[in-house]
């Protein structure tokens, strides 16, 4: 018995295959987060970093709260920046002058753009090796409950520098490529002392379950019922405003993306790690004698 992300449909409750899908436009919002470094005093304490972040990109805030790890990889260049100067949107921002933020070199100016930074300094280059050494504080931290613990960075073969920033936000419960960097990095998982299962985050309507904690239990990813079936449920703003208050979103937009979408419904469909019952075909021989059989079979 284990969990693996599978496609499903809140709507109709239900595990979707690949077949069973159709890919449409969908609105949704973009978001630009800091995920702080977290500094290690003498006595082994930790804290996040006042000024140093590490910036990832998505277009699902919900899944935030189910963010355990930073993906990056190791033919990315990063620089770390320093933002000197900002500009006036009329609202307020979450980054402030002197800020440090380490991203994909080559995708430095769209985030300058998205984030009203208006003047910045490139301090030096960021390898993988010092990469590996850093663990994050959760976005999250310190503004709901439940998110003290510590998010490795991990290297994956996924990540790239094609949009976003060049890390890729990592939610093993809702992810493929998510769930495979998890499970196959545990050494480093273990060694920063970070819980390594794969929690259910979403219940079969796909609203938060109790792991998440209270603030955002209950809450729904997509609306299931109604005129405004398939639409953004509750999730998505309430995330986004506590982002707002930890002072860790950079930046936010409407975007429109192709994704997944039920072909019965048509809304759209979200990736969840369900419990799941798992046979082996080598363990005790199953597929030799399935080949066998399938021999003798006249």
């Amino acid at each position: 018995r284990g969990s693996k992300p599978i496609m499903w449909s809140p709507v109709e409750q239900t595990a979707l295959a690949e077949a069973e899908v159709e890919y449409m436009d969908k609105k949704g919002t973009q978001i630009y987060v800091r995920f702080p470094v977290r500094t290690h005093s003498a006595n082994g304490e930790t804290k996040p970093s006042d000024s140093l972040s590490v910036v990832i990109w998505t277009t699902t805030p919900w899944t935030i709260p189910a963010n355990r790890a930073v993906s990056y990889s190791t033919s990315i260049k990063y620089g770390l920046y320093e933002i000197t100067e900002l500009g006036d949107p009329g609202f307020p921002l979450g980054q402030n002058v002197g800020d440090q933020l380490i991203v994909a070199d080559n995708l430095w100016d769209v985030i300058v753009k998205a984030s009203h930074i208006t003047e910045a300094k490139r301090l030096q280059t960021i390898d993988s090796v010092q990469l590996d050494t850093y663990d994050l504080s959760h976005p999250l931290a310190g503004i709901v409950d439940g998110y003290d613990f510590p998010v490795p960075m991990l290297p994956g073969n996924h990540v790239t520098a094609d949009a976003g920033t060049g890390f890729v936000h990592t939610a093993p419960s809702h992810g493929e490529d998510d769930f495979n960097v998890w499970m196959s990095n545990m050494a480093i998982i273990d060694r920063i002392g970070a819980d390594p299962a794969v929690h259910m985050t979403l219940d079969d309507t796909g609203c938060y379950t109790a792991i998440v904690g209270q603030r955002f239990e209950g809450l729904d990813v997509i609306r299931t019922s109604g005129k405004k079936r398939g639409q953004d449920g509750k999730a998505n703003a309430e995330v986004i405003k506590a982002l707002v208050e930890s002072g860790n979103l950079l930046a936010r937009a409407p975007i429109t993306v192709r994704d997944a979408h039920s072909w019965r419904s048509k809304a759209p469909v979200i990736r969840r790690a369900t419990p799941q019952w798992f046979i082996s075909m080598s363990k005790e021989g199953l597929r030799d004698k399935a080949m066998a059989a399938i021999e003798e079979t006249q």
